[in-house]
């Protein structure tokens, strides 16, 4: 095979993309349709994220623990949907850059910093995450939650990275599925999955991809058997998921090879200084 025939082989297609994109968007614009009126934001969640009481057992309190002191930080919520994570970064003192493709889901985000009172610590970009220009070095921290396995994983992460401080952070999370037997039992579980179509679990390669764009990085892995409680009836849902959470931390701390049938990864990583 020719160079040339190498590079038509692997030239991306364009539609293809586009069409992804618009599916994206009308899932989006249909997620705010029904996601009704938006409700400030419950002091003590705020409250809940300052201390993170179960950081963990809990991948979202994980975060914030590993986020640290916010107060004054700048903070780029990359992929931040209505808003719910950058209104309650904001609520914890950090100065927030939100961005995301979809602008019905923006303006929930704008509603719910207005009534939670903290616009003024917020703004926001409608933007294409491979698309958008990034600022060089502007943010001390960049929250990424649940949106890389959306879009072209090396061309954002350039992006992130530029955007970082020297020293800068960086957390993301992600749903993951190392093993191709957990990817198998996940299409035979009869539990809807949450997302659209295009809605899918990150490799281990791509997670190393990640990783390597960092100067220096760390994986925590959450839901072994934590993924089980969903299928408990609503009141049992959250005691059966804290039961099985305590279980996974201690299953894979002392057996790291478990770890491939983990559910969901966060990947804390370093901009290196200059």
């Amino acid at each position: 095979m020719t160079t040339r025939e190498k590079t038509i082989e692997t030239e991306p297609d364009m539609n293809e993309i586009a069409e992804k994109k618009r599916r994206e968007l009308d899932f989006q614009a249909r997620r705010a349709r029904e996601m009704g009126n938006i409700k400030p934001t419950p002091r003590h969640v705020i409250e809940k994220y300052r201390k993170n009481p179960r950081w963990r057992y809990i991948p979202k309190e994980f975060v914030f623990k590993t986020l640290g002191n916010l107060e004054g930080k700048s903070v780029c919520d990359f992929g931040c949907g209505e808003g719910v994570l950058t209104s309650q970064l904001a609520g914890l003192g950090a100065k927030v850059t939100s961005v995301d493709i979809s602008p019905d889901l923006i303006e929930k985000a704008r509603k719910r910093v207005e009534l939670d009172g903290v616009a003024h610590r917020v703004n926001f970009v409608v933007a294409d995450a491979e698309e958008m220009k990034v600022p060089a070095e502007e943010f001390d921290l960049v929250v990424a939650y649940e949106v890389l396995h959306h879009v072209e994983i090396p061309v954002v992460m350039e992006k992130l990275i530029k955007s970082l401080k020297p020293g800068g952070r960086a957390v993301i999370i992600e749903p993951v599925a190392f093993s191709p037997i957990l990817r198998k039992v996940r299409a035979l579980t009869p539990v809807a999955v949450d997302g659209d179509s295009d809605d899918r679990q990150l490799t281990k390669e791509e997670v190393d991809e990640i990783r390597g764009f960092f100067d220096s990085s760390e994986t925590t892995f959450f839901r072994l058997l934590g993924r089980l409680a969903r299928l408990a009836p609503g009141r049992f849902r959250f005691p059966a998921l804290m039961t099985l959470s305590v279980i996974d931390r201690f299953l894979l701390g002392a057996l790291p090879p478990v770890r491939k049938f983990s559910g969901v990864v966060v990947v804390h990583g370093r901009k290196g200084k200059k």
